[in-house]
Parts: C-alpha cells; sequence; structure tokens
C-alpha cells in the first residue's frame, strides 16, 4: 500500500500524482496525451537566473557547487548542487558556461537567497554576481524521445548561441531556450506559429517532471533528504572534484554504501488521492534512530530528549497504528521494528536507550495483541554500526 500525502487532477482522463513526502517517494500516471511528455509542447518556466562573472569565476563556483566547474569550457552545461557544510541542499539548478560568465538557473523561490549568499562569500575573489530573473527567463521544449529547434546542438549537456539568447540541449534530449525575455518570447511564439506546438501549462510541467523521475525543489528535495536518496548523484555531483561545502556527507554515505531510502516513481491506473491504497501493505520496517543533544540522565537537555523519544519511539508507534489495521483487514502482515543492544546495556546516551528500551516493548505488546490477525510484530537488536551517525557519536 502506498499512503498519497497530495494529489491532482489531470486533464482529459482520470489521473492524478501524489507526493509520499515523509516517505521519499512519489507517485505517478501519465496518459497518451500528457502534454510534453507523449506529446511535444512548450513551457514558459519560472525559474530564477543568476550570472556569475568577472576573472575568477571559475574557480569561485568550483570551490562551492559540487560540479567539476574547472573541468568545463564554453558551451557546457551540467546540473548542480549547492550545500552546506552538513550536506543539506541550499540550491539545485542548471549550471550554463559562457565564454564571459556562467548562468545558474534556479528555482525562482530561492534565487534571491542564492544570489545574495554567493556575492556574500566572494571575499577578495574578482568576482561579479547578479540577479537576472525578470530580465532573463527560460522555456522548455520537451516531447516523447529527443526534440528539435532551430539552433539546438545534438550532443546532451550542451548550449549554443542563437541570436541574443543560447539554445541548450537538455541531458535527456529536450531543448531550453535561455535568454532575454523578449528573445526568449519571440522564440516561443516562432515555435508555437510554425511547428502548431501546444503551449503546457505549470500543471503539465509538474506532471512531466513526476513522469521523467525529477526530484523537484521544495517536494522531494528539502531538508533532511540526502543526495543519494533523491538519485542525483549520477547527475549533479562529480565524485572526483576537490573539497566543496558538503561533500564529506556525500563521501561518508558512498562509500558506506546504499542510502537506507529512495525515491522511487509509481504508475497508477486511477486517479490517486490522500489515502489512497495501491495494493497490499504485507511489510513494515520501522528503521529510525537518532541521538544527537543525547548524553548521561543528569547531563541530557529536556529538549533533545523529548526529540529523541518522539523520533526513535513515538515515530515507530505512529506509522504501526497506521499499518495494523490495514494488515487485518488483509489478514495478516509483518511489522520489523530496529532496536538495539543499547536498549539492554549502556548508560552514556540515556534517551537513545530508553527509546530503544521501549521500542522493544512496543514489539511485544504489537504481537501480543494481533497475532490472532496474522499480523506479526519482531525487533532486531543490532550492536555497534559504522554509520555517520554512530561515527560522530564516538568523535
Amino acid at each position: 500500500m502506498i499512503l498519497a500525502t497530495s494529489a491532482t487532477e489531470g486533464r482529459g482522463n482520470p489521473k492524478g500524482s501524489g507526493h509520499l513526502r515523509d516517505r521519499g517517494y512519489r507517485g505517478a500516471m501519465t496518459q497518451p496525451t500528457d502534454l510534453l511528455t507523449d506529446t511535444p509542447a512548450i513551457h514558459r518556466r519560472t525559474d530564477g537566473v543568476i550570472r556569475v562573472a568577472g576573472p575568477d569565476r571559475i574557480a569561485y563556483l568550483h570551490s562551492l557547487l559540487s560540479q567539476d566547474v574547472e573541468g568545463t569550457k564554453p558551451g557546457d552545461v551540467a546540473d548542480f548542487l549547492y550545500l552546506d557544510a552538513k550536506g543539506e541542499h541550499l540550491a539545485a539548478g542548471t549550471m550554463v558556461v559562457h565564454a564571459e560568465h556562467v548562468l545558474l538557473l534556479v528555482p525562482a523561490e530561492i534565487v534571491a537567497a542564492v544570489a545574495e549568499r554567493l556575492d556574500r562569500f566572494r571575499f577578495m575573489m574578482q568576482v561579479e554576481v547578479s540577479d537576472l530573473t525578470g530580465e532573463w527567463s527560460v522555456a522548455s521544449l520537451r516531447g516523447p524521445g529527443e526534440v528539435d529547434a532551430p539552433g539546438a546542438r545534438s550532443q546532451p549537456g550542451t548550449a549554443a548561441p542563437h541570436g541574443d539568447g543560447l539554445v541548450i540541449r537538455d541531458r535527456d534530449g529536450g531543448v531550453d531556450l535561455l535568454g532575454p525575455t523578449a528573445w526568449v518570447t519571440d522564440r516561443v511564439e516562432e515555435l508555437v506559429e510554425d511547428r502548431d506546438l501546444p503551449l503546457a501549462s505549470a500543471e503539465d510541467w509538474e506532471r512531466h517532471r513526476i513522469a521523467t523521475g525529477r526530484p523537484g525543489w521544495g517536494s522531494e528535495i528539502t531538508t533532511g533528504r540526502r543526495t543519494q536518496e533523491l538519485g542525483l548523484l549520477p547527475t549533479h555531483v562529480h565524485l572526483r572534484k576537490g573539497c566543496y561545502p558538503g561533500q564529506e556527507s556525500i563521501a561518508k554515505i558512498f562509500n558506506l554504501g546504499r542510502p537506507r531510502r529512495a525515491l522511487a516513481v509509481i504508475e497508477a491506473d486511477h486517479v490517486l488521492a490522500a489515502g489512497d491504497t495501491l495494493g497490499r501493505l504485507d511489510i513494515l520496517v520501522n528503521n529510525v534512530g537518532v541521538g544527537g543533544g543525547d548524553g548521561p540522565a543528569h547531563k541530557v537537555d529536556e529538549d533533545a530528549f523529548d526529540r529523541i523519544l518522539a523520533i526513535n519511539l513515538k515515530g515507530a508507534w505512529l506509522t504501526s497504528k497506521a499499518a495494523i489495521p490495514v494488515m487485518r483487514e488483509q489478514g495478516g502482515g509483518a511489522i520489523v521494528n530496529i532496536s538495539s543492544l543499547a536498549s539492554l546495556a549502556g548508560g552514556t546516551q540515556v534517551a537513545y536507550e530508553v527509546s530503544k528500551a521501549a521500542m522493544n516493548r512496543l514489539t511485544t505488546s504489537i504481537a501480543q495483541s494481533n497475532a490472532k490477525y496474522g499480523v506479526r510484530c519482531n525487533a532486531i537488536l543490532p550492536g555497534l554500526m559504522d554509520t555517520p551517525m554512530a561515527v560522530a557519536g564516538i568523535a
């Protein structure tokens, strides 16, 4: 079963898209008449545009962004991340390298903050940061497979000058028009008139984004979501470049193995609404544990104690509470709680230890009260694991 926390109606036939934001999943369905996905169309996007110029622009951006900016040349296009020291996403966007400057396309709601931050940290470097939003804009042509437009190169991830603007070949075969707003408007009108292309709405663009599996800013790319969980490592990160903010967080997860959760696209054949079910719910794994601010009983902060129990214990109870009625109704299921050996022995992390000890009792309570309905509940008590949280706790 998939719980959809939001849904939007599609055009024409019944359809919708649901975002499982708390679990990192997304649901989407498409229909044969979908603009941008099944039918070529063009969309005027609302993205912000930042120009970074000056002699030190390449070195400066190389020190901040997740891509190998120093390895680029004019005409190169790449998706990038701008992270803080802990690996949280400050921005995600597209970088277009020009002979005289670098253009950054970022979500409109963060463009001012990103431009201000880039300007603030340039120090003595000869860099000029300008927010061109409004003066410049972007439009995107998408369709099934590779699409074409005047001036577009065949190689993905490239940009070519065309009049006053740039024509970009997207990594998936689409075409983006980037330039002064008047230039973009003229190019869009030409494509609409000459090729009879329909104009796609913001809802069409959102539906296309979901169908193509691209995480969205504010919906999937949010606080607490890691780059690997969102599937952004192959497209947005260069793993062999030098140091930049957030690199340590990415490297730790990369070296330790796969993340514990991942973004997925789910296709459905009916309208998705909040609370809808898709198939059965056979297994629930409560694998959660935090310990920040913990310590011995006489030192731990009350807010930290409450937060740790709310996440480690209450979180497991809430998911179990939602799953048990479904499992009972369908005649069975299994709940696995990831506890810890710290629930049996310890003494230095009282909130974590108490939360895991309580999880053990939660496990037996659920098992005893649901056995006759075919619902099993067990706990696993691992020892110290080589994870970023455990390493940070030891340090």
